[in-house]
Parts: C-alpha cells; sequence; structure tokens
C-alpha cells in the first residue's frame, strides 16, 4: 500500500491564487488486524511560505532543490507535521515508524517562483489486536487557529466505533461510509477517545 492510496481520498485539488487554505494538513488511519498505519498530508500552495520553504532547503543556492534537498524538505515537513499528534492505545502511547515518504513538487524544482508543494508520508505499528473492546487515544492541533485538521479512521470489516468521547476543540467522530469515522482539530486543538469493539475470530469462538 503506496501513500498515494492511502492517501487518496484526501487529495487536495489546487485552489485559485489568493485561496486561503484551511486544511493545509490532513491525517488518515488505517487500522487493520495486524497493524495501524498513520498517513500524513502537508501540502502547501504555490506563494510566499511555498517560497519561503524552497528557499530555506536550496542549500547551494542555485536556484533549484536537488534530489537530497527534496529529501530535507520532505523530512521536515513530516517531522512538523507529526509534532502535534499523537496516538495512544489502551493507556500506552504508539510509536510508529516511518514506512514511506513523498515530496511532490508543483511544475519544477525551481525555488524562484514558490510553486506549491505537498509530503505524503506513511508510519506504522505492528498490532495484535484481542476480541472486545479497546481505546484508541487521538490528540492533535491545527497549526494556527484559522485552519482545521480533519482526520479520517478507517477500520477492518466488522469493527466498530461504539464511543466517541472528544475533550477540547475537536469533533466527535461521525460515520462517513460502512468502516469509516471522521473527526475534526480546530482552535488548539484537544483529544479524543475512541472506544472501538473488535470482534471475535472464528478460531475465538
Amino acid at each position: 500500500m503506496t501513500a498515494l492510496v492511502l492517501l487518496g481520498c484526501l487529495l487536495l485539488p489546487a485552489p485559485a491564487p489568493g485561496h486561503v487554505v484551511r486544511f493545509p494538513r490532513l491525517v488518515h488511519v488505517r487500522v487493520e488486524p495486524d497493524r495501524i498505519a498513520v498517513a500524513l498530508a502537508v501540502q502547501h500552495h504555490p506563494g510566499p511560505v511555498a517560497a519561503r520553504l524552497r528557499e530555506q532547503f536550496d542549500i547551494d543556492r542555485d536556484g533549484a532543490l536537488a534530489s537530497e534537498e527534496q529529501g530535507a524538505l520532505a523530512e521536515w515537513l513530516d517531522r512538523d507535521g507529526r509534532q502535534r499528534l499523537r496516538l495512544g492505545l489502551n493507556g500506552l502511547e504508539l510509536g510508529t515508524v516511518l514506512a514511506e515518504r513523498k515530496l511532490e513538487l508543483a511544475r519544477d524544482v525551481a525555488t524562484s517562483e514558490g510553486d506549491g508543494l505537498t509530503m505524503r508520508s506513511i508510519e506504522e505499528i505492528g498490532i495484535s489486536w484481542r476480541p472486545g473492546r479497546h481505546t484508541l487515544l487521538v490528540l492533535d492541533a491545527p497549526y494556527n487557529p484559522g485552519t482545521v485538521v480533519p482526520w479520517r479512521i478507517d477500520l477492518p470489516e466488522g469493527w466498530m466505533v461504539v464511543e466517541s468521547a472528544p475533550e477540547g476543540e475537536v469533533t466527535a467522530a461521525v460515520r462517513a461510509g460502512e468502516w469509516t469515522w471522521q473527526t475534526a482539530f480546530s482552535g488548539d486543538g484537544g483529544k479524543i477517545e475512541l472506544i472501538v469493539e473488535v470482534p471475535a475470530r472464528p478460531i475465538d469462538r
């Protein structure tokens, strides 16, 4: 599974110049019977912020981003985008590891025009789920109070969110598909506890 597949539902269309981006960062959590994958998308549309980032990582000042410079920019965007989010399971914080990271530059690698850029990444952790109820804790906050961070959480077929307890500036989880739930963080952010019901497998009956 690639970052493009996992984040397919979160692709951001390029707006007209001057458009205010309310979703510069999006998170997609995919829960599977043997792991949890956390995909992140960070997008900066054409403008001064994108220009500053390109110039900052143009270390040799040649007006273009070489592959090494692009890699450093992608790593910085990934780290910055994830510093506000935390995942916990049954009272323990989950430490994920990088599985994939991709940087896309609009048009070309030139730094002068301030063209847009998008970073997508996946971090994951192996999990052995037991049948029964589990508490999934999600914490996050936007870059600034004027933006919103949407989260999508996909569960395996037959698994359910039976309870949603938000605290702070975060919406209660709402069902957005048969096995999909969505929430969003705004303002100063907050946390939300999701009680996930894992059904018994045939061998557990």
